[in-house]
């Protein structure tokens, strides 16, 4: 899983995201699973996906997002990733002093877990970086 936290969701952080996960993941085909977030499907982040995969057919594109109703789990695969997330860290509380420092406890879980759900499986070959 890649989390890479930004202080503002919007247009910016979401195309930054993309140009981040580009960069790590180039020799990947990324297909991208998010809500329905105006960030995620505004003009900016729209503009750049038709750069970044240039003209190409749908199923050779470099970057493709799928775009689910917010808060579904039974359909979203990463909801289900925020819902383990935050069961592990109600599960082994410790006395965080600021929200940073419990943020931080949270992404490092996030980092260490490793998420395979069978759902992916319905997107064709699919797997969480």
């Amino acid at each position: 899983m890649t989390v890479v936290p930004y202080c503002v969701a919007d247009q910016l952080s979401t195309t930054d995201f993309l140009l981040t996960l580009h960069d790590r993941q180039r020799d990947v085909k990324l297909t991208i699973c998010w809500d329905n977030a105006s960030w995620h499907t505004c003009r900016a982040v729209k503009a750049l996906l038709a750069e970044i995969n240039a003209g190409r057919e749908p199923e050779d594109w470099i970057i493709t997002c799928l775009n689910f109703a917010p808060h579904a789990p039974e359909q979203n695969p990463i909801e289900e990733v925020w819902r383990q997330g935050k069961t592990d860290l109600r599960a082994n509380p410790q006395n965080d002093a600021t929200f940073e420092e419990f943020a931080a406890r949270f992404v490092a879980r996030l980092d260490e877990q490793k998420f395979d759900f069978a759902k992916l499986a319905l997107y064709g070959d699919v797997r969480m970086i």
